[in-house]
């Protein structure tokens, strides 16, 4: 059955691409995006968007269901209540009284009610107002695909040679493929799944050997350099009083330091599907 499908911060890197992927199947696709495209492909219609001011018409009467993806990243100058949260809370609302079947919120590793993070606090209180006998709210690792943080890390590694291995790197990274993401959220869809789960792969590497594998597939050759949380923190806090972008935030850098391994959901017996190692 073709649905109707909204998907929020369809111009970022998961909403990009659920938006592809769900167009391809033949589903007619709303993305809601900050930058409109002049020729958008079959299947899709773009409409501006923004978390901090939107109409109810956002969402279409006769929508299916609504893929919440979009968020605004902290701004310390910002002092107002957190829009993320708001924005979510009537996005919500508007989905209920449009009798939508299925609404998809996305949250984090990071979100935790002790999270040093401004977006894992974020991400936590959001989490909150979803009735999970109504939604699905999912929590994915780190998701690996040609956008997002994954490809932050692997820019880094390739314009620098010497790497930063904040705490010696021994953190356990746990993550997820783009592609195994899109295919869970579809067995989602056609079964109707509800809850909160937590989607990773099996398998797992330590953050320094993830650095390696990166470098070792784009052919470079790097040096890590040990270096303590507190010292990282320091430059960080430099780079953003002289507003330079490293490619990645402080915000990453407060989630680095409170990573710990979760306990996986998992998938074969909850949505069918196995999800596949990079390794």
């Amino acid at each position: 059955m073709k649905l109707n499908i909204v998907i929020t911060g369809a111009n970022g890197f998961i909403g990009n691409y659920l938006t592809q992927y769900f167009a391809q199947q033949g589903h007619q696709v709303y993305a809601l995006v900050h930058h409109l495209y002049k020729a958008p492909p079959p299947n899709i219609t773009y409409r501006a968007f923004d978390l901090h001011s939107f109409a109810s018409d956002v969402i279409p009467e006769g929508t299916d269901l609504v893929i919440h993806t979009a968020y605004i990243p902290y701004n310390k100058n910002n002092n107002e209540e957190d829009i993320n949260y708001k924005a979510s809370k009537r996005l919500l609302e508007m989905s209920r009284r449009k009798k939508v079947q299925q609404f998809i919120f996305f949250s984090s590793f990071s979100a935790s009610e002790n999270a040093l993070s401004n977006y894992g606090q974020s991400k936590f209180k959001t989490e909150q107002l979803f009735n999970l006998n109504e939604c699905l709210v999912l929590v994915p690792g780190l998701v690996v695909g040609p956008g997002g943080l994954y490809n932050n890390i692997k820019n880094i590694i390739q314009a620098n040679k010497f790497i930063p291995l904040i705490a010696n790197g021994n953190q356990v990274l746990q993550y997820i493929r783009i592609e195994d993401l899109a295919e869970v959220i579809e067995q989602a869809v056609n079964n109707n799944i509800v809850g909160r789960y937590v989607l990773a792969c099996e398998q797992t590497i330590k953050m320094k050997d993830f650095y390696k594998k990166i470098a070792n597939d784009i052919n470079k050759h790097i040096f890590l350099i040990p270096m303590p949380y507190f010292v990282a923190d320091l430059l960080f806090q430099f780079f953003d009083k002289l507003n330079i972008d490293i490619g990645i935030s402080r915000e990453s850098l407060l989630g680095l330091k409170q990573m710990e391994y979760k306990k996986i959901d998992n998938c074969e017996s909850i949505f069918h599907y196995k999800l596949k190692s990079l390794f």
